[in-house]
């Protein structure tokens, strides 16, 4: 059995080896600056990279949104947080159920990262099919645009950062959608439920409710970060899906000494 240290560093390297340019994003055809277009593509291609390697206590998976801090059963899972992450952003997103349950993951973050958070978010590709890969590109990016929106649409979140002095902060949630397709490399089996997909690279489109907290509001400290994403259809009330997270985050000080 491989152990959480030496699991987390090999899925690392799995998404640091497929990680792919973007191509040249505009606020025209998208919805958000540039910049927060860029940085939530990046984040799809950090969550669909990353493949679903079980942990050492073999009842969830390295994934950094699989699961929760009780789901996970491991004494290590709060490194999971860390698994993919590089350069000055900090990932976090929801999980995969959606059924409204409470989720709670603890985690570690170093100083002097933008968090990226998806509260609820929604993209169609060419391995699940939203256009044909045999088709010209810019059919393909049509498709793919067309596809996500129509999910986009029906998006909505809210989220709050609470301090250790207990101040809460009512955080902006931002609905990003990025102008062009960009492309994902898949692992053998991902974490949103697909296995072998083909093609692979794929074209991404994506749409959703975004929370981004600069670096400089995140001094070293405790935060409680909580918010609640919604897909909401009047016409299949059936298939309604609900997110409620929290983060207990801890921003280390740069000498990476941590919070109690």
């Amino acid at each position: 059995m491989l152990s959480a240290k030496t699991t987390t560093t090999l899925v690392a390297a799995a998404f640091a080896t497929s990680a792919l340019a973007l191509p040249g994003l505009s606020e025209a055809g998208g919805i958000g600056s540039v910049k927060h277009q860029r940085w939530t593509a990046l984040w799809w291609q950090w969550a669909l990279s990353l493949p679903n390697v079980p942990t050492e206590a073999g009842v969830s998976s390295v994934h950094p949104l699989s699961g929760d801090d009780a789901s996970v059963g491991d004494p290590h899972a709060f490194e999971y947080c860390g698994v993919g992450q590089t350069g000055n952003l900090w990932f976090l997103g929801g999980d995969f159920t959606g059924d409204g349950s409470l989720f709670e993951r603890t985690c570690t973050i170093p100083p002097g990262k933008n968090v990226v958070l998806a509260v609820i978010n929604a993209e169609c590709s060419t391995a699940e099919g939203d256009a044909d890969p045999d088709d010209p590109a810019w059919r393909q990016a049509r498709d793919l645009a067309s596809c996500v929106k129509g999910l986009g649409d029906l998006l909505g979140g809210s989220a709050q950062l609470i301090k250790d002095d207990g101040s809460i902060r009512d955080l902006p949630v931002q609905r990003v959608a990025t102008a062009n397709a960009f492309p994902v490399v898949f692992p053998p089996q991902t974490i949103n439920g697909l296995t072998s997909p083909e093609p692979n690279p794929s074209l991404v489109q994506a749409d959703g409710q975004w929370v981004f907290v600069a670096a400089k509001d995140l001094r070293p400290g405790n935060y409680r970060l909580e918010f609640e994403g919604t897909f909401d259809d009047p016409s299949t009330p059936e298939v309604d899906f609900v997110l409620n997270g929290a983060y207990n985050l801890k921003v280390a000080w740069r000498s990476g000494r941590v919070p109690h």
